[in-house]
């Protein structure tokens, strides 16, 4: 099952208060795709913006970083989010030992620990790839 069956209203009900404009539609989501205004909107404010190659890949399942990014995108400021892993004491006793600090959603990966919003696994890690 394509996790944007269930992430597409679900995005679409936390953030409908402020619609946006839509920027440019990615390659791989035709006008006609179920989930066409939900993927518009969330790229428009920021939240999502595809991959390098210029797709957004709406069937692909999302991995627990991906979904992450997400969730804390869609929830906090992007102050909050670019200051979390340079909170010092939070991120060096708080971060998973599988979270590198330079990695691109290290800091999503970080407000999410810290708003108790995602969890990791007893071995300490956080094991990002896995959908």
């Amino acid at each position: 099952m394509s996790t944007w069956k269930w992430l597409a209203p679900l995005l679409l009900f936390c953030t409908v208060s402020s619609i946006g404009t839509a920027l440019a539609s990615f390659q791989d989501v035709p006008e006609n795709h179920p989930y066409r205004a939900a993927i518009d909107f969330v790229q428009s404010q920021g939240i999502v913006s595809g991959y390098p190659d210029g797709t957004f890949q709406p069937d692909r399942k999302l991995n627990r970083a991906e979904f992450t990014k997400l969730i804390v995108a869609a929830r906090f400021a992007k102050t909050d989010i670019d200051t979390c892993a340079n909170s010092g004491g939070f991120y060096k006793q708080f971060i998973f030992k599988d979270v590198e600090p330079t990695i691109w959603f290290e800091k999503y990966v970080c407000l999410g620990k810290k708003k108790e919003i995602v969890g990791g696994y007893p071995d300490g890690s956080f094991k990002p790839t896995q959908t």
